[in-house]
This record gives structure tokens, sequence and C-alpha cells, in this order.
């Protein structure tokens, strides 16, 4: 999981548990689905399997002006209390072992397949490269790491930010502005650029975690989430052209999104769904790290049988890339592989 950078002891699991929110849960469950639907659908464009991409065009910038600045901000809602339990030295060493271990192990078990995979992968594979800068999806990794580091070791050197929710609203702002107006040089992009990208939204998170309520109070009314995200949804393409306000309108959208699953995690009738949903997100890294791989192959034998919907390619793959990482890890835990897999 993401947000798990424990050590794996009887107390931390104990610790662990006592401290989970189920509506957190629940929206890393929500937030991993679109990842999984967003990557699905850039592979089918990437495949040339989409007739009419404007529609899916138009899905896509929707998908991609929210959902891993969620994962992000819910980082961030948990910074404190990881930077709180130990030193700079030991939190650089749970974040290499839960981020940089599994960034280093995927990004050749990915090149081997593409490799395998041969003329049905979109792009070529090959094992001849360095794991960083990072490689297709696994830059999240890399960002979240640096971000986690530089915020962690910050808060070593002056630990009464743990107090002050204003300092990181404006650590937040100023570094959405570097974003916005300090562009980076190329040569720097590929190791700096989701870094600096995302910072802000780690910044946030550790503020709103701050804030009396924010974790445990009650949500927006769901008609009114659901009312300004519309909003922010139509306005996305006009908001492409400025860095400064994409940034802002990502910030709300985001926001918006965690008050909606929060609020449907909140209503007895929606219970069920929010339960799949904390399972989802408890199975997060599972599914991120994996689902790419189901997915292209179930892309792959669709076309090889001669299937070309791209409904039935996009509902098949986005199960495929959820159902499969599923599968894989109760089959990798039964054997005790899944932490050597970085699971």
């Amino acid at each position: 999981m993401f947000l798990a950078i424990k050590p794996y002891t009887a107390q931390a699991v104990e610790t662990r548990h006592a401290d989970r929110l189920d509506w957190i849960d629940a929206a890393k469950g929500a937030a991993i689905l679109l990842v999984v639907l967003g990557h699905c659908l850039r592979g089918l464009l990437g495949a040339g399997l989409i007739a009419e991409p404007q529609p899916y065009l138009r899905a896509d910038g929707i998908i991609y002006m929210f959902h891993m600045h969620v994962f992000f901000i819910l980082s961030g809602m948990f910074l404190l209390q990881q930077a709180a339990k130990s030193g700079p030295a030991a939190m650089t060493g749970r974040l290499a072992w839960r981020l940089l271990y599994p960034l280093v192990l995927w990004t050749y078990l990915f090149l081997a397949l593409q490799t395998l995979a041969g003329d049905g992968a979109n792009s070529p594979g090959t094992l001849l490269r360095l794991p960083l800068p990072p490689y297709a999806h696994l830059w999240f990794l890399w960002a979240l790491f640096l971000g986690m580091l530089a915020l962690g070791l910050t808060l070593a050197r002056t630990p009464h930010l743990r107090q002050r929710p204003a300092a990181w609203f404006g650590a937040a702002g100023l570094a959405v502005l570097v974003w916005a107006f300090a562009p980076l040089p190329a040569a720097a992009w590929p190791w700096l650029g989701e870094f600096l990208r995302y910072l802000p939204f780690l910044a946030l998170g550790a503020g709103l975690s701050l804030l009396p309520g924010w974790k445990s109070g009650p949500a927006l009314p769901l008609p009114l989430c659901l009312l300004a995200f519309a909003l922010l949804a139509a306005t996305q393409p006009a908001l492409q052209g400025s860095m400064l306000l994409s940034a802002l309108a990502s910030c709300a959208a985001a926001l918006v999104f965690l008050q909606a699953v929060k609020g449907v995690a909140s209503r007895p009738p929606l219970a069920r769904a929010s339960t799949v949903l904390q399972y989802l997100g408890k199975m997060s890294m599972a599914i991120y790290l994996a689902h790419t791989a189901f997915s292209a192959l179930v892309r792959i034998l669709l076309t090889s049988a001669g299937v070309t919907g791209s409904g039935l390619h996009l509902a098949a793959g986005t199960a495929a890339g959820v159902i499969g990482p599923l599968v894989m890890v109760i089959l990798l835990r039964r054997l005790n592989l899944n932490r050597a897999l970085g699971m």
C-alpha cells in the first residue's frame, strides 16, 4: 500500500489497523480503479484500437486532472506521523524499501515482459537500461520517494512545523508557483519533473492532516461534490494551456473527489460499494505495480482473436488490470513471496 511505509512488526501492524480510516482506504480504492482505467485507455489509444478517439481523450483529460494527485495528498496526510516515529536515516531506509526496491524490481520485470511480447507490445522493451530515470508508470514511486524524503528531512530540521498547517499550505502554494513559473531544463525533467509537479500535493496533505475534522469529521454534501466536480471537469480543456491554473484545478478536483468518497463511505446504503473500494485501497500497491501487464495481455489476446471493439477492450482490460494483480498477490502471500516482489 502507498501509505504503509512502516516496519513489518506485530506492533506496527496493530498500530496501522488502529489508525486506519475506512474512507481513506476507499479513496485509494477509487483512485486505483481510475489508474487502471486510464492506463488501459492509453494503451488502446497507443495501439490504434480506438477509431473515434475524441470522447476517450476527453475522459483521459478528466482522469489525469486529479487521480494521481489524490495519492500524493493521501500520502502527505501521513507524512507527519511517519516522520515522528523515527529519525531521518530510518525513514529513508523505509522509503527505499517500500518505494525504490519495487521500482527497480518491476522495471526489469516489465522490460522482460515487453521483450517477450515482441510486436504485441506498444513499445519495444530492452533490459539494457538503468531503472532511473523511472520507466513507464513507475515514475510515481520515484516522485513519491523524493517528495516524502524532502519533506521528511525538512521536518527533522524544523520540528515546529508539526503543529502549523498554515506553513504547509504556504509551502504547497510556493511549490505550485515553482512548478508553474520555473521550468526545468529538458535534461532534468525525467529525474525531477514529476517530483516537482506533485510536491505541492504532498505538502497540502500534510497541512490537511493538521486540520480538525479533516480526517474524521463529516464530509461535504454529496450532491455539492458532484456539482463541483462536474464544473471542474467542464473547464478542464480550457485550463490546459496554463500550468498554474491546471495545478489549481487539479487541487480542487482532488479535494472534491476525496470529500465525495468520504461521503459515500459514510452512507449506509452505499456501504457495500465502499467495502469493495476499501479492499482495493488496501491492495493498491499490488494493483499499481502489476496492472499494466495484465491489461496489455488481455489487449494482445483480444487483438489476436480478431476482437477490435474499443468498449469490450476497455472493459476487459480494466477488469484484468484489477483482478489479475489481486489473484497474483493472493497466490504470492500463500507462498510468502509478496514482500520479495515489493507487495
